[in-house]
């Protein structure tokens, strides 16, 4: 059995749908989120998400162009979810930090 028969067992398989909403959701939508999380404090949820699927869509194929171009990482699923999930990890982390330091800013006052 050759690889793309392998392939095209696991896409037809049960778990195809919810693989496929993960994906859009991980590619279109979380990175730019958190991203307008971090960049825009006051935005209204419609601005928001529409910020957030255009910066998502930015970010992701920018990225993972540089880290092919300058990294030399090659083009695969993995490399790609590894990069959508750092680009999505650091601005939430940025957010935590930011959220904590409020919490003390507000306790101490």
């Amino acid at each position: 059995m050759g690889l793309l028969d392998q392939l095209g067992q696991l896409m037809a398989g049960p778990l195809a749908i919810p693989r496929a909403v993960l994906a859009v959701i991980l590619v279109f939508f979380a990175p730019g989120f958190a991203w307008t999380l971090v960049l825009f404090r006051k935005l209204d949820v419609p601005e928001r998400l529409a910020l957030s699927i255009g910066l998502s869509i930015a970010l992701v194929t920018l990225s993972i162009l540089v880290s092919n171009a300058v990294f030399k990482v090659a083009l695969s699923g993995l490399s790609g979810l590894i990069i959508i999930l750092f680009l999505t990890a650091i601005p939430l982390i940025c957010y935590g930090i930011r959220r904590l330091l409020q919490k003390k800013n507000v306790q101490q006052v």
